[in-house]
């Protein structure tokens, strides 16, 4: 059976790249959403790049809603670091050097987590945790293969994935952040994780046997998943509690769409819809609940001089705020 672990890495990189077939695009001010012809003999067989600098995977500060924390990525200079950003005064602060999979998330008590991706074998394997100003920097797993880590509502605990064999059997383990001992507090597949303000998980899960794919919901104190909204078989990349904690955000690759669903009605609002030339992932709800920092990927074919598909598709990541009052988009780092 194949590893789905590796699905969001995959789909991150091809299935982000379909078209919304099923609802209109939903334009947003920085131009027009278009999707791509291309020639059949290309399909499976087309290489997407991400040349040039990227700004990746934003998070919102908790208590601070005037700075995030961001990915950057050149492979020309070959600089790969987590950064701080001041949105106000637009300084930006290297925090460390570290090649990242997936979002950091940010605590209230300062303390920054990410999960490496290994320099030997190109592999996710360890959390690292380190303060906002730089300092503590330290490896907080023992064993290889985590990733998606999410922080209890006070800071004090820090809840990821593991997997001991990049795949199946996986667990949501949970430590405190000064302790050294882990608890396993589900058996199963949980990605993508968010914590509400009232300690609720929201997680992208595929519980055995099934292997459908959910998007769930779970009180920290009884961990009891409720299936919020089943998706198939396709993928997501991102999930952010609103502040109010009835309401999440969530990227939608195959339905193609940066969303928000309220777990009390039970409906949803598509807020854009992606296309092959822009789609969004990586929401961060800010502490005030006015805005979305976002990361935004921009999608160009490349062709050669005789004006022929060379088969490339060339990705530039930037990050976004989304005023979420006016639907307005502003460019902060690109």
């Amino acid at each position: 059976m194949k590893s789905k672990l590796f699905i969001p890495i995959f789909l991150s990189m091809v299935l982000g790249m379909i078209s919304c077939r099923k609802d209109k695009v939903i334009p947003s001010p920085s131009g027009d959403c278009q999707d791509f012809e291309i020639d059949q003999s290309f399909l499976g067989a087309t290489i997407y790049s991400e040349d040039g600098e990227q700004f990746k995977t934003p998070c919102f500060n908790p208590i601070n809603g005037n700075e995030i924390t961001f990915f950057f990525k050149d492979q020309a200079s070959g600089e790969f670091a987590l950064y701080k950003y001041n949105i106000s005064n637009k300084q930006k602060i290297k925090i460390t050097d570290a090649v990242i999979y997936g979002q950091p998330k940010w605590s209230k008590k300062g303390w920054i987590a990410y999960t490496r991706i290994s320099p030997i074998s190109g592999y996710v394997d360890h959390i690292f945790i380190v303060k906002d100003n730089g300092d503590s920097l330290r490896q907080f797993t023992i064993t290889k293969s985590n990733l998606y880590p999410a922080w209890s509502v006070d800071g004090n605990f820090l809840y990821w994935q593991y997997s001991p064999f990049l795949g199946y059997p996986y667990y949501l383990l949970k430590q405190g952040v000064n302790s050294n001992q882990t608890d396993t507090v589900f058996y199963d597949y949980a990605g993508f994780n968010d914590i509400s303000k009232d300690d609720i998980l929201v997680s992208r899960i595929s519980p055995t046997p099934s292997q459908n794919i959910y998007i769930s919901t779970t009180s920290l104190n009884n961990f009891n998943f409720e299936n919020q909204i089943g998706i198939g078989f396709t993928s997501i990349e991102g999930l952010s509690w609103h502040p109010n904690g009835t309401d999440f955000f969530y990227s939608e690759y195959v339905n193609g769409g940066l969303k928000k669903f309220n777990i009390n009605t039970k409906q949803f609002q598509t807020i854009f819809c992606h296309c092959d030339s822009k789609y969004y992932r990586s929401p961060s709800c800010s502490p005030d609940g006015m805005k979305l920092a976002v990361e935004r990927v921009n999608q160009e074919m490349e062709y050669d001089n005789n004006g022929n598909f060379t088969g490339k598709i060339l990705m530039k990541s930037k990050i976004v705020l989304i005023d979420l009052q006016t639907l307005s988009e502003t460019v902060i780092l690109e």
